[in-house]
């Protein structure tokens, strides 16, 4: 996209400041020039640029690939971990025969200081060198693996917080060269202050962009994204999305706990009587083999669901019981 806005001289992010959203490495470089907002980090190319990075950085630490998305590939290393296995499960697992976008810098890796504390997400648009922040999210994420498995809008962390991370990531959005493109930033909340773990120069996924945002305050950000790709100035007419909102909307995906083949699924007709469940939608259908990471970054989701209500409490009490209502039969060994 962003070779295309330069050769039709349309609004776009630069093709460098692309490189940077693409190539967490690069990211990291760039973001490294403000002090505080980035983890201890080292460029892995080979299982020695490992070692050397475990010694010099320590557990606990996260070695991903620098080219992947979706949390694909992501593993946490702890002082007990065997880095020979986990580099040769690394090299297995992200191989582009395996999946196309390992295609993009293949067996480049990173290994970064981990990160303990709160995981939030914040969107965005840039446009004449403006950041825009629709706000904060709270997101959820699986243990050993680091899977998305939920993210609700608006936070409901502390004014001074939020403020917090609006600043740092209006910093580290500039830092990064984007413009006249969407962001999707994540972070955690530390003991040491707001950290970035990665920002992507394109609109969030997981129903984020699309559905999340606008139930939660009723305006679509995506309707502002078209304004800054067509040259349409928002200046006057952005809104502040989390102060609006009055619902707490949460995009949910609910993960398999074990591998096999589903043999039936139930409950889904009465989880949708629920009108807070404005979307479910099966990603597994009977039949479908089910693999846990590292085996699969994929295979164990099953469905993905978007809800509401009044407050974290309700969202959960909601979650909750959808999760009862829902039965996905596994069986191994067929």
């Amino acid at each position: 996209m962003a070779k295309i806005g330069s050769e039709l001289d349309l609004p776009a992010i630069s093709v460098e400041a692309a490189k940077r959203a693409r190539n967490k490495y690069f990211m990291r470089d760039a973001l490294s020039q403000v002090p505080g907002i980035c983890p201890k980090f080292k460029r892995v190319q080979s299982f020695d640029d490992l070692k050397q990075a475990a010694e010099e950085i320590g557990t606990p630490a996260i070695f991903k690939p620098v080219g992947a998305a979706g949390s694909k590939g992501i593993f946490k290393i702890e002082a007990d971990t065997d880095i020979r296995e986990i580099y040769d499960v690394m090299i297995a697992s992200t191989s582009p025969e395996e999946d196309k976008i390992y295609t993009y810098y293949p067996n480049e890796y990173i290994y970064e200081e981990y990160l303990d504390g709160s995981e939030v997400s914040i969107d965005g648009v840039v446009q004449d060198n403006h950041v825009y922040m629709t706000g904060v999210a709270d997101n959820l994420v699986s243990s050993g693996y680091s899977l998305d498995y939920m993210e609700i809008f608006p936070s409901e962390k502390d004014n001074e917080t939020v403020e917090n991370i609006k600043k740092c990531t209006e910093t580290a959005v500039k830092e990064l060269g984007f413009n006249n493109c969407a962001f999707h930033l994540e972070g955690r909340v530390t003991a040491e202050g707001f950290k970035v773990i990665e920002v992507a120069g394109r609109p969030a996924g997981g129903f984020i962009a699309s559905h999340v945002i606008e139930q939660a305050s009723g305006i679509s950000y995506l309707e502002f994204i078209i304004k800054v790709a067509v040259g349409e100035s928002i200046q006057d007419s952005w809104p502040d999305f989390d102060q609006i909102s009055s619902y707490s909307v949460c995009h949910y995906e609910i993960l398999a706990d074990q591998e096999g083949v589903i043999t039936d699924i139930r409950g889904l007709d009465d989880v949708m009587e629920d009108e807070d469940v404005i979307l479910i939608i099966p990603v597994k259908q009977i039949q479908d083999e089910v693999a846990l990471p590292p085996k699969d970054f994929e295979s164990c989701y099953l469905a993905t669901a978007i809800i509401r209500g009044k407050g974290y409490a309700e969202v959960m009490n909601k979650i909750s019981r959808m999760e009862n209502k829902l039965d996905y039969r596994i069986e191994q060994g067929r």
